[in-house]
């Protein structure tokens, strides 16, 4: 119903260029939380189909009505959130990280780590996303203050969620090679978080649940990462918001915070 108000809206301005209905961000915005509040089965097929018309207004015949970072990141979240298992949630991802970069729009560390949640939870193309969740991190951990112990959480669970364990009773070498590099990675992690002074009660919890012996001392090399090419504004917003329980956390309020503008190169693709 939402989605129909808003396009009768758009429609009415359209054919009239009645000022006085001329919808800006907020009707966008108002329509994606209202997917996100009633869990429509279809949530992330519809949202993708909000954002794609608001970019389409905004370039054609709407000045006002220009995607923000905040309406950007509340329809990741609702992807992440997908319960229909015949879409890739990584390829809905990927295109709003190709509108944040094709308007300019200054994302942040909460973007970013939404965009991990949802590669953690693809359901098919779990090798590329991945990747693609590497490819966030990365970017985001050359920047002194741009990952947060919610970032190593969702790492921690998107390895968890990827790169299942076997549950046979004998492992085959490829299963053996695939366990080791799972454990390999999970230490990585820890190893990072520890460094960074982020391993809190929250990344413990994970640690716990994926199995994996961590030794007091992890000996796994921290290896240097080449830094972005864009600039990056440090950002000290203390996230202490765990994605997926989202209590007390307004996302829909399009406030000021402390930004990272990141331009990444594409995400790999299926």
């Amino acid at each position: 119903r939402a989605r129909g108000i808003l396009n009768a809206v758009r429609e009415e301005y359209k054919n009239t260029g009645n000022a006085a209905v001329q919808p800006n961000a907020v009707p966008y915005m108002t329509t994606v939380k209202a997917f996100a509040l009633n869990q429509v089965f279809d949530a992330a097929e519809q949202v993708s189909g909000v954002l794609e018309d608001m970019v389409h207004d905004y370039k054609t015949l709407n000045s006002t009505c220009r995607p923000t970072v905040s309406i950007l990141q509340e329809a990741l979240f609702i992807i992440s959130c997908n319960r229909n298992s015949q879409i890739s949630m990584l390829e809905k991802a990927d295109r709003i990280v190709e509108i944040a970069q094709e308007l300019k729009i200054t994302t942040h560390r909460k973007f970013w780590n939404t965009y991990i949640a949802v590669c953690g939870r693809e359901l098919e193309h779990k090798e590329e996303a991945w990747k693609a969740a590497q490819l966030a991190f990365d970017n985001l951990h050359s920047s002194e203050f741009s990952v947060d112990a919610n970032t190593y959480v969702l790492m921690l669970r998107a390895c968890s969620n990827l790169m299942e364990s076997s549950s046979s009773l004998v492992l085959t070498p490829e299963d053996e090679a695939r366990e080791a590099r799972r454990k390999g990675i999970i230490l990585e992690l820890v190893k990072r978080c520890k460094k960074d002074g982020m391993f809190k009660s929250k990344v413990e919890r994970v640690v716990e649940t994926l199995g994996v012996q961590i030794p007091a001392a992890v000996p796994v090399e921290i290896q240097e990462r080449a830094p972005l090419p864009a600039q990056m504004q440090e950002t000290v917003d203390d996230e202490e918001q765990d994605f997926g329980e989202r209590e007390n956390d307004d996302h829909g309020e399009d406030r000021l915070e402390p930004a990272i503008k990141v331009d990444l190169p594409p995400m790999p693709k299926p």
